[in-house]
Parts: C-alpha cells; sequence; structure tokens
C-alpha cells in the first residue's frame, strides 16, 4: 500500500547492501519502471534437494545474497520470476497498483491463498506463467505467483530486473 501510494523502496529486514541502492533502483526513477530482482526457481530446482523451503537453500548464494552462478543455469523464461525481497517503484506506479490488487484478491477470495493459487493453476493460461518449480511451492509462494500473473495479463508493464 505505502509503495503504491508513495513510491520508494522495500527491502527484507535481512537484506544487507552490498552497493548504493542507486545500483539497481534508478529505473524505478522514471515514474513508470518497477525496479528489482529475478531468480531463475528452475535452475534452483534442478539441483538435487534444493528448496527454499530446505537448509540447502543457502548454498546457492554468495555472503552478499547473490545467487552463485552454475553450468546449467540457462534457465526457461517462465521459470524466472520477480523477487518479493527488494524492489523500487515511483508513486502511483502501475506494475506495483496492479500487482498489490491482485495480492488484495489472493487474500480475500473464499479459502485464502490456496484457493487463489488452485484457482491459477486451474486456469488454462498457466502453464505459459506457472512454471513447474514454483507450482510446487504455491501457496507458500502467493506473492510470486501474483506477479507472475499480472505479467502475463499485462506484458506491456514497465519491469526492469536484474538477476538476484
Amino acid at each position: 500500500e505505502v509503495l503504491a501510494a508513495h513510491g520508494g523502496v522495500w527491502l527484507d529486514a535481512t537484506i544487507v547492501l552490498t552497493a548504493p541502492l542507486r545500483a539497481w533502483a534508478a529505473p524505478a526513477e522514471d515514474g513508470r519502471t518497477l525496479a528489482g530482482f529475478m531468480l531463475d526457481f528452475q535452475a534452483l530446482d534442478s539441483r538435487r534437494g534444493v528448496s527454499p523451503l530446505g537448509e540447502s537453500w543457502a548454498t546457492h548464494f554468495h555472503p552478499n545474497g547473490s545467487s552463485i552462478r552454475r553450468p546449467w543455469d540457462g534457465g526457461h523464461a517462465s521459470a524466472m520470476y520477480f523477487e518479493s525481497w527488494a524492489f523500487a517503484a515511483a508513486p502511483r506506479c502501475r506494475a506495483i497498483e496492479l500487482w498489490r490488487d491482485e495480492l488484495r484478491r489472493a487474500l480475500h477470495v473464499p479459502g485464502g491463498p490456496a484457493a487463489y493459487c488452485q484457482e491459477l493453476l486451474a486456469s488454462p493460461q498457466a502453464e505459459h506463467f506457472l512454471h513447474p518449480s514454483l507450482r510446487k511451492l504455491l501457496p507458500y509462494l502467493t506473492i510470486h505467483a501474483a506477479m507472475a500473473h499480472v505479467r502475463q495479463l499485462q506484458p506491456e508493464m514497465l519491469i526492469q530486473v536484474q538477476r538476484a
């Protein structure tokens, strides 16, 4: 709500900055672009036993939080998901407003996020925006599915991402 109305930067409490915010957040200064990071869930999933819910998750990141590159890190486009731990937007940024609205819908449908995710999975379009590596982590990663759905519905949205 705050970023949609006033703009700014969201950082999870566990983020440690190793460079100035401007290094990645500057695109949001144009007043239309949502800036953030993407993570290749397929690349992470292709490692045996890797799950953001498991102990091995941290072994895929450098101490500064960037992902360790792997030879198999080519990735499938639909497995690239906008991350929710760090992003920047100008006031009234359309992308952040649409994401907020989709998350509201996920929280308020009867049955909550689990029902919302089941609804998305039942959609004939789901195969185009919900990669199997993300599907198995639903509803835990509802926030990622909501953004993926918005991006599928609004491909013209201005979003600039860097690899996590």
